[in-house]
């Protein structure tokens, strides 16, 4: 087994030999992993003499991806699919000089937000001078440049930074450049901080005039772009005395500088600075300095006047440990604003050196581990990245070659992530298809976590609501082409089983497997990196159907331990990255039985059902109700009457939805009112060409399923009803015997007189179907067309409707000369009844 020697500081301020400590303790990764929850990624990477290593995380899988220098200075890029590290492409590029031991040279990888695809940027060389750097990006399966390379004649160009902008999708790099050398420690060279931008064909240097006047000797730089595409750069001047760092901002029009090393406290000489922003646009620095031969290692945060130290010291030189000359530091935020610094240390005797991560909680900086480096004088540089709670790293190891190891932040406090009650008068939109309709006045969506975009779970929540993010955790789905679909499939065959009832495109999973179990934890890194609040794992109830259905099985005979097992893992892996997680449909066997929930319930936050009401099964979800955990639920065969006025008895979040899960949705009021409304369908006869409005989903099934000539398509009801007489006018529905379909008219008089002239109709319902109102008060208008060839009335709604039927059919009349009543198209949120501006009204159309 490898060792990496580890040291485990309890308290930064107890006095003993460091260095002694070291040479007496030996851990590995997996050893620290109960301690620190570290764990390798793989194994090692490239061979002995590979170096200078950056990571990123594809926001699409969650998967980590890698750029290093091989043995011969040629770039490699691989990612990791769960087991191996995969090349992907060959770069085939000559990266720096031969022996570089600075880390100017390091390349850089980064993805896309929205398209997801990968870019490069790194230092190119034919020898020790004339450095130039290049950007590509994988396409088709091969890396491909983006524009020219960046040079200057006879100069070279060093620390590349590539940065995308969040909304505009604009492209930037950052460099120093006009310099003799990319050396860490040369003289008196002069080099010049320059951001460029590219234009789809060129990159073009981008003014920078203001701080090139003031930052005359860029020795090194950091650049980051906020979520409103503000441009931020950070540097160290050399030419200052001693070496000065500036942050500055750019507006989209010009340079402010908002800090320097009068706000900015750095003890001594800075030579090396990290740059992030926070999630509220807020800027922090990480500073690497030295005074009077001692090593510091601080970092700021702007509080809108004056950089404030963050802590007192994350690293300060002592006992005979330093930071390594000839390295970088490392500094990332995580979704919680917690900073993150990874560096490289030296410990005098025995010569070692060492990486080591920090951390910022409970107001001091605490040690997150200390792994062996390669030992030698080339670069020894470290580099970490963070899908929110998970942070990532890759350091060159005592063999020479790269690892990548992966940190999961000790518990979270509970109550850090999204724990909805009961009560709450929440409301929701479950949405998986895509586009997401993002303009729901509601409080929470949830949204397919692989077809959703970052943007689009951004927009959602910088409008202030929660993003729960859709996964199959017990199914591989086919038909949706996951992009972790071949990861599942390159397992074994075995942990793929029978096809799932209903779902052609999906088959079971065997959860006891430990590689399917990373394959769901990578979705779940993949929900941080994307922004989901939380996740609603999906077909979690596996033992249900090998218990009770004998024509569909998993292939796997799952026990209720195993899924107890399972789900219990889910939910805290999904804690321990600070994701909310609702229990999904997973009720038991036995619908007056609580034993089941009751084993799982103090793990998940919250719970989503479909159709409880529908299958008489909701009584269950008391064990929810008492632990005061919201419940969430949809049906599809039901009228919101039938179910409504239970779920808002008890506190739950119901919805109307159709099976598609589309933008369409009725939300029951969450009050203790009785819900008094009632949907009406259109369907459209094929013969005829116009429209039949029945009442309820019986009825429209019944309707369709004995009539060929209709169909349904609209996939909603068209309007909603009251079923109570306020003031308003009564609508009698009556059944023509023959057709078999229903007619509406208005009023006790309309009614009778249709009932006296036309045997074919009979009147059973003996109260009105609803209720319409007579007034404009921003509902529909419905029109009564009178046909005088049967004398029978046919409704229709809207202005362009009722004349196209008098256009079409000579037979119609309207002598009307108003509405006969108005109703409401679209009923109900939690906050406020909806009333639909018809701006299409030819996508709906007729009514009788």
């Amino acid at each position: 087994m490898k060792i990496i020697y580890f040291l485990f500081v309890l308290v930064i301020c107890t006095m003993f030999n460091f260095s002694n400590a070291l040479a007496q303790q030996n851990y590995t990764l997996e050893d620290s992993y109960q301690v620190y929850k570290w764990s390798y990624a793989g194994d090692t990477i490239g061979s002995a003499y590979s170096e200078d290593s950056s990571i990123a995380l594809n926001p699409q899988t969650g998967a980590p991806w890698i750029i290093f220098k091989d043995n011969s200075r040629k770039l490699q890029v691989q990612k990791f699919d769960g087991t191996n590290w995969i090349s992907v492409g060959n770069l085939t590029d000559t990266v720096g000089s031969s022996g570089d031991d600075n880390d100017n040279v390091r390349p850089q990888i980064l993805f896309h937000p929205d398209t997801h695809e990968p870019f490069v940027a790194f230092q190119v060389t034919d020898g020790d001078s004339d450095a130039t750097v290049r950007v590509k990006k994988f396409s088709s399966g091969s890396w491909v440049s983006v524009g020219s390379d960046i040079s200057q004649t006879n100069k070279n160009i060093c620390s590349p930074e590539i940065k995308i902008a969040p909304n505009s999708g604009q492209l930037y790099l950052a460099v120093t450049g006009n310099g003799n050398n990319c050396s860490y420690y040369d003289g008196n060279e002069e080099r010049d901080a320059r951001i460029y931008k590219f234009d789809g064909s060129n990159w073009n240097l981008i003014d920078m005039s203001v701080i090139s006047a003031s930052v005359t000797k860029a020795r090194a730089l950091s650049f980051e772009i906020d979520t409103n595409d503000n441009l931020y750069l950070a540097v160290v001047d050399k030419a200052k005395h001693p070496n000065e760092v500036s942050v500055w901002k750019n507006n989209g029009t010009s340079w402010a500088q908002i800090a320097n090393s009068s706000n900015l406290v750095v003890n001594g000489n800075a030579n090396d600075v990290s740059l992030e922003i926070d999630s509220t646009n807020v800027p922090w620095v990480a500073v690497k300095s030295k005074e009077s031969g001692y090593d510091f290692l601080s970092v700021y945060k702007f509080d809108g006047l004056n950089m404030v130290q963050i802590g007192n010291y994350a690293f300060e030189e002592q006992n005979g440990v330093s930071l390594k000359n000839k390295s970088r530091i490392s500094f990332v935020l995580d979704n919680l604003n917690v900073p993150y610094v990874s560096y490289a240390q030296k410990v005098n005797w025995p010569s070692a050196t060492f990486f080591a991560t920090k951390s910022f909680k409970d107001n001091k900086w605490q040690d997150l581990g200390i792994s062996r480096l390669y030992n030698q004088s080339f670069n020894t540089n470290s580099h970490i990245a963070h899908g929110n709670n998970v942070l990532w790293a890759t350091f060159k190891n005592e063999d020479g070659k790269i690892s990548v190891v992966k940190y999961f932040q000790e518990t979270l406090e509970t109550g850090s992530w999204w724990q909805p009650k009961g009560f709450e008068h929440l409301s929701w939109q479950w949405q998986l298809s895509t586009p997401v309709d993002t303009s729901l006045n509601v409080d929470m969506y949830d949204v397919d976590l692989f077809d959703t975009s970052e943007t689009t779970i951004r927009t959602l929540k910088n409008s202030g609501k929660k993003v729960i993010c859709y996964i199959s955790a017990g199914s591989i789905e086919y038909g949706s082409a996951r992009p972790d679909q071949q990861d599942l499939e390159d397992i074994t065959p075995s942990v793929i089983g029978h096809t799932m009832e209903n779902w052609s495109s999906e088959k079971w999973l065997n959860i006891n497997n430990s590689q399917v179990r990373e394959v769901m934890a990578r979705r779940m890194d993949l929900a941080l990196n994307k922004g989901c609040d939380g996740i609603e794992p999906d077909n979690i109830n596996a033992w249900e159907v090998d218990a009770t259905n004998d024509g569909y099985k998993t292939g796997f005979n799952i026990t209720e331990q195993q899924q107890v097992d399972y789900n219990t893992w889910l939910a805290e892996q999904a804690h321990a990255r600070g994701l909310s997680i609702g229990l999904k449909n997973d009720i038991g066997l036995d619908s007056q039985s609580s034993s089941h929930l009751l084993k799982l319930v103090d793990y998940f936050d919250w719970a989503l059902n479909e159709q409880c009401y529908e299958y008489n099964e909701c009584d269950i979800y008391r064990v929810f109700d008492n632990a005061n955990k919201a419940v969430f639920g949809v049906e599809y065969n039901m009228e919101p009457n039938q179910f409504c006025e239970d779920a808002n008895t008890h506190g739950r979040y119901w919805m109307q939805k159709n099976l598609n899960l589309d933008q369409w949705r009725f939300a029951c009021q969450q009050t203790s009112d009785k819900i008094l409304k009632t949907a009406i369908y259109r369907l459209y006869n094929t013969r005829t060409g116009v429209h039949l409005y029945t009442r309820g989903i019986n009825d429209r099934d019944k309707i369709l399923e004995r009539y060929g000539d209709f169909e349904f398509t609209d996939g909603a009801p068209a309007f909603y009803a009251s079923l109570s007489d306020d003031g308003t006018t009564p609508i009698y529905r009556l059944y023509n015997k023959r057709t078999g379909v229903h007619l509406y008219t208005r009023g006790a008089n309309d009614r009778n007189k249709i009932l006296g002239k036309y045997s074919d109709f009979e009147f059973t319902d003996g109260a009105p179907a609803f209720y319409a109102s007579l007034s404009d008060d921003g509902t529909t208008p419905i029109y009564r067309l009178y046909n005088r060839r049967t004398g029978v009335q046919l409704y229709t709604r809207g202005v362009v409707d009722r004349d196209k039927i008098l256009a079409k059919w000579s037979d119609f009349e309207f002598t009307d000369g108003a509405p006969a009543f108005y109703l409401q198209t679209v009923y109900s949120n939690p906050k406020m009844i909806l009333k639909l501006n018809l701006q299409c009204e030819l996508c709906f159309l007729k009514f009788i």
